[in-house]
């Protein structure tokens, strides 16, 4: 999987796609590139200005050249609204700290070839039409056309950081680093 930071944010969507959190749907061959990928990315672009994660990357995918974004949430892992024209449509779960908006013509491939399962369930699928114009990510907030995924702040953060204080452990499912 290619992995580069997203040039023209002016997109207009022409095919429907899912939100979500990548490692729910990324064929387990092609995550590994990809966290690889993601990281000599960082490490290249330690000093530039945006390096926090705080830009949307651009990932090909290398058999179907089918590209989809992504970006760091602003606090990892958790669960955030997603907005559909201001009316909240979905809680998305993440436990790979990253989402992402991929064309359903990438799913319905990675689908069709047994590359990956029941997908429905494990994000949303966000109409064409919703999402046309400006892509862009300002530290974590995401948004494109009608539509955002603030994750900023999250109403049981708080809830989860005593509970994860108390047990000790930290979630590591997928994550990239």
């Amino acid at each position: 999987m290619h992995y580069d930071k997203l040039k023209d944010t002016n997109i207009d969507a022409t095919t429907d796609h899912w939100v979500g959190d990548p490692c729910y749907v990324v064929p387990d061959e092609c995550w590994d590139a990809l966290c690889n990928n993601w990281i000599a990315y960082d490490n290249k672009h330690q000093d530039d200005e945006d390096h926090k994660h705080h830009y949307v990357a651009q990932v090909a995918d290398e058999f179907t050249g089918i590209c989809f974004c992504l970006w760091s949430t602003a606090y990892g892992d958790g669960t955030y609204p997603l907005f559909v024209n201001d009316n909240k449509v979905a809680d998305l779960g993440v436990d790979a700290g990253t989402l992402s908006v991929i064309p359903m013509t990438l799913i319905e491939h990675w689908n069709r070839t047994g590359e990956i399962g029941n997908y429905q369930d494990m994000g949303t699928v966000v109409k064409a039409e919703h999402l046309r114009g400006e892509l862009c990510c300002e530290q974590g907030d995401f948004s494109w056309g009608g539509v955002s995924l603030p994750t900023r702040h999250n109403e049981d953060e708080d809830d989860e950081e005593e509970e994860d204080e108390w047990s000790g452990e930290q979630d590591e499912y997928n994550r990239c680093e």
